[in-house]
C-alpha cells in the first residue's frame, strides 16, 4: 500500500474534475471498480454544506494519465492564482492582512473536520480564548472555508468598504434623508435611509442599490457636518438637549452634615391594594430622606391623597427616630404650602426677617423652628427623594400581587384580569404592603452606598454617627403634628366642627362663650379636640367628643 503524502489534502470530487478537464463517468467508474484504493478516497454522508453521499479523493490516488493532468493543471493554475494573490495580498494594509491570518488559522484547523467535530472544537477554543482571535461561529467558519476553497486567502478578507469611493453622499440625498430624520418624532434611521433610497430611485440618479451610498455613509455624513448639540435638539427636544448636552453643575455634598437637610416627597405606589368595600386601589407614599446621606428616616403608606396630614405624621415619626434637622426641602404643592404646616411660601420667606411676624406663625415647622427650602416648581431633579423612590420601587412593588406597570400597557395580564373580578385572594391589604415597605427601607438603609457622599459606608451608621441630635418634646410634637382646624366659636359651653362633632366639657369653655378658638385632633384619635387663643397660640384646655349627648328616649322604672 502506498503512503500518502500528507502535504496535498484531500479534493472535493467535483472540484478534482474541473481542475483536471477529465470526464465525470471516468472518474466514477474508477471508484466503482476499486481502481483507486480505499486510503485515497473519503466518504461523507450530508455535510460539508451539501446534502446525500458526498466523496473526496488524494490526487496521489489517481492513475496515470489522470493524477499527471491533475498536477500539470494545479501547478499551471497555481503559478497564475499565487501571482495575482501574491500583488493583491502586498496592497493590503497590515490590519486586513492580520486578520486574513487569523481566518486562516481557524480555516486550517477544521477545514476537514465534521460539524460536530468543528463545534466540539469551537467549544474547547471557547474557554482559552484569545481576545486578538476570537473564536467564530460555526456559520462564519463554514462562510471562511467556502471563500477560501474559492478563491484562495483574498477570498478571506473582509468586505468592508467595497464600494469605497464608488458611491458618495450627495447634498440633496443627505437633505432628503435629514428632512425624516431630523424631526422630535424619532424616526428610525433605516427607515429613512429606504425612503431616501426610493426617492433617488424616483428621480432615476441610480439603476441599482449598489450605487448608493449605506446608512453609515448617511450617518457619518451628519457627524461631520452637524453637531452633537443639533442632533439632540432636533430629534428629542430641548429637554433631551437640557438632559444629555447643556452644562451643568455637578453637586457638592462636603459641606451638609448628616440630618442637617431633610427632603419630603409623595408617590403614588404602581400597586393595587385590597380595600374592605371590595374596590382596589393604589395606595400612596409620604417619606423623608436624609440630603446627606439618603437615609429613609421616615415612611407613611395611607389610602387617601396625600394632604399636610400626612406630611406632618410622616416627619413626627421622623423627628422621634433621628431628631430634628435644621432645614427641610421641599416642593411647592399645596399640601406642603398648608399653613398649618410651613405656613404658606410668601409667610415663611418673611417670617425670619421680621419677629412679630413670626411669632403670629402657627405651622409646625415655624414652632419647631425648622429653616424651609422650596424647590424649584416643575423640576423632579432638584429633590434627591425621586431616585430613592425609584430604588424603592424596583425593590418592592414589581414582587407584590397586584402590581400596576408603568402604565395600562405595561400591566401584568394576571392584574388585568383580576382588577375586573377582584378579591381578597389575590390583592394585599394595606398593612401587608406596610411591612413589605418598612423591610425594603430597612434593608435600603443598611446597604453601603458607593458614590461622593458617604464613600461606601452605610447610611444608618453615618446617621448614628453624629456629634449632637437636636430632640423634641414629645407632647409639644405631637400637639404641632395635629390636624389644625379652622378657628371656630363657643356657643352655650361648647363648639361644632365638621357639622355633627360637637364638643365641649372643661371649666375653661365657660371664660370663651362667645369667642373664637383654635382648634387641633390627632388624626387618629378624633375623641378629643385640644383648644389654643388664636392669636397667642397659647394652650387653653381639651374638649370631649358628644360630652353634652343624652339619649333620645329615656324610660323610669316603676
Amino acid at each position: 500500500m502506498n503512503s500518502i503524502n500528507n502535504n496535498i489534502e484531500f479534493i472535493n470530487l467535483k472540484k478534482l474534475i474541473d481542475i483536471a478537464n477529465v470526464n465525470y463517468d471516468a472518474i466514477y467508474a474508477l471508484i466503482r471498480r476499486n481502481r483507486i484504493e480505499s486510503h485515497y478516497i473519503k466518504v461523507i454522508h450530508g455535510q460539508l454544506g451539501q446534502g446525500g453521499k458526498q466523496y473526496l479523493i488524494h490526487p496521489d490516488g489517481l492513475p496515470e494519465p489522470y493524477r499527471s493532468k491533475y498536477y500539470s493543471a494545479i501547478k499551471s493554475e497555481d503559478k497564475k492564482e499565487n501571482k495575482r494573490c501574491a500583488v493583491e495580498y502586498m496592497s493590503l494594509p497590515n490590519s486586513e492582512r492580520d486578520r486574513i491570518s487569523n481566518r486562516f488559522w481557524w480555516v486550517e484547523q477544521t477545514r476537514f473536520l465534521t460539524r460536530s467535530e468543528t463545534e466540539a472544537f469551537l467549544l474547547e477554543s471557547k474557554v482559552n480564548e484569545n481576545p486578538n482571535n476570537p473564536v467564530p461561529s460555526y456559520p462564519t467558519l463554514r462562510r471562511w472555508i467556502n471563500k477560501f476553497e474559492a478563491d484562495g486567502l483574498i477570498g478571506l478578507q473582509s468586505d468592508y468598504g467595497k464600494n469605497r469611493g464608488l458611491t458618495g453622499v450627495s447634498e440633496e440625498d443627505l437633505a432628503f434623508f435629514w428632512t425624516f430624520y431630523g424631526n422630535e418624532q424619532h424616526a428610525n434611521a433605516q427607515v429613512c435611509w429606504e425612503l431616501t433610497l426610493a426617492n433617488a430611485f424616483k428621480s432615476k440618479r441610480i439603476s441599482s442599490p449598489d450605487e448608493f451610498p449605506s446608512l453609515d455613509s448617511f450617518l457619518r455624513v451628519l457627524k461631520r457636518q452637524k453637531s452633537i448639540g443639533i442632533m439632540k435638539s432636533k430629534r428629542g427636544g430641548k429637554e433631551a438637549f437640557r438632559q444629555d448636552v447643556n452644562a451643568y453643575i455637578s453637586r457638592n455634598y462636603d459641606n451638609v452634615k448628616p440630618n442637617e437637610i431633610w427632603v419630603g416627597d409623595h408617590r403614588q405606589l404602581d400597586v393595587f391594594a385590597w380595600a374592605g368595600d371590595g374596590k382596589p386601589y393604589r395606595p400612596w407614599i409620604t417619606a423623608w430622606i436624609d440630603y446627606k446621606t439618603d437615609c429613609w428616616v421616615s415612611v407613611y403608606l395611607h389610602k387617601d391623597a396625600p394632604n399636610s396630614m400626612h406630611i406632618k405624621q410622616a416627619l413626627k415619626w421622623g423627628i422621634e427616630q433621628f431628631g430634628k434637622p435644621e432645614m427641610v426641602y421641599i416642593d411647592n404643592g399645596k399640601d406642603y404650602r398648608a399653613k398649618d404646616f410651613s405656613g404658606g411660601r410668601t409667610t415663611v420667606k418673611n417670617a425670619y426677617k421680621d419677629e412679630d411676624v413670626q411669632n403670629q406663625m402657627k405651622s409646625m415647622l415655624q414652632s419647631l423652628e425648622i429653616e424651609v427650602n422650596f424647590a424649584k416648581a416643575y423640576n423632579s431633579q432638584a429633590k434627591t427623594i425621586e431616585s430613592a423612590f425609584k430604588h424603592l420601587k424596583a425593590l418592592v412593588e414589581p414582587v407584590v400581587n397586584g402590581y400596576a406597570g408603568d402604565d395600562a400597557k405595561k400591566r401584568p395580564e394576571i392584574t388585568a384580569k383580576h382588577l375586573k373580578k377582584p378579591s381578597s385572594d389575590f390583592f394585599m391589604n394595606l398593612d401587608t404592603i406596610e411591612s413589605m415597605l418598612h423591610e425594603a427601607v430597612e434593608a435600603r438603609n443598611l446597604t453601603e452606598r458607593t458614590g461622593k457622599r458617604i464613600h461606601g459606608k452605610k447610611p444608618l451608621d453615618v446617621m448614628n454617627s453624629r456629634e449632637s441630635v437636636i430632640k423634641v418634646n414629645p407632647h409639644e410634637l405631637a400637639i404641632l403634628a395635629m390636624k389644625r382646624d379652622r378657628d371656630v366659636t363657643v356657643h352655650r359651653e361648647r363648639f361644632i366642627l365638621d357639622k355633627t362633632m360637637e364638643y365641649g366639657n372643661g371649666d375653661w369653655i365657660l371664660a370663651w362663650s362667645q369667642q373664637k378658638v383654635t382648634v387641633r385632633r390627632d388624626p387618629t384619635d378624633m375623641t378629643t379636640a385640644w383648644c389654643f387663643h388664636p392669636e397667642t397660640d397659647e394652650f387653653l384646655g381639651k374638649a370631649t367628643l358628644n360630652c353634652h349627648s343624652a339619649p333620645a328616649i329615656t324610660s323610669q322604672v316603676v
